[in-house]
């Protein structure tokens, strides 16, 4: 016979068990039906929202540069290319 903790950890590993591979099966299932899962494209919308925050702030930090640039500055500040 088990001890009570050797019991309790057998019985929770097996919860987990059970527990992780229903969202493995509920997200191959979605994948099947839809094509995709909500987290995969959740997360395409969020890359594509980050993709056009950056470009916005990309133009507003090189208005600012160009504004506040005079031309006898020396020095040059070079910003990656867009892309």
């Amino acid at each position: 016979m088990l001890d009570p903790l050797t019991a309790l950890s057998v019985a929770s590993s097996i919860v987990q068990l059970i527990d992780f591979s229903s969202k493995v099966i509920k997200q191959t299932y979605e994948i099947a039906n839809r094509g995709s899962s909500r987290d995969i494209l959740k997360a395409a919308e969020l890359n594509n929202d980050l993709l056009e925050l950056a470009r916005d702030l990309r133009g507003q930090c090189d208005s600012t540069i160009n504004k506040n640039r005079h031309p006898n500055d020396a020095e040059k500040v070079s910003l990656p290319p867009n892309g």
